[in-house]
């Protein structure tokens, strides 16, 4: 896991590595999209401090990525009364 983030942050930082002020937007979207699916990983892992961190992360990036992490819960037990798979 580790690996994969080191890689990922890596292609990231590369692909904008240009401060191109017409990709700060996208740049942050960007960011805020890898912190929220690294957080899905961390969880799934078990490693809540590391979640904790990338959770801050995302939304510090992305403030509209609080709904969908308020909302996951929710979300889980639907999914968990309808029969399907929860995570």
């Amino acid at each position: 896991m580790d690996t994969a983030m080191r890689d990922m942050l890596a292609a990231y930082d590369k692909v904008f590595l240009q401060q191109d002020p017409e990709l700060r937007q996208l740049r942050r979207w960007a960011y805020g999209r890898m912190h929220a699916m690294l957080t899905t990983s961390f969880v799934r892992a078990g490693e809540y401090r590391r979640f904790a961190g990338h959770l801050v992360a995302s939304v510090a990036a992305r403030r509209g990525q609080v709904r969908c992490f308020a909302g996951y819960p929710v979300r889980a037990l639907r999914r968990c009364l309808a029969g399907s798979k929860v995570g």
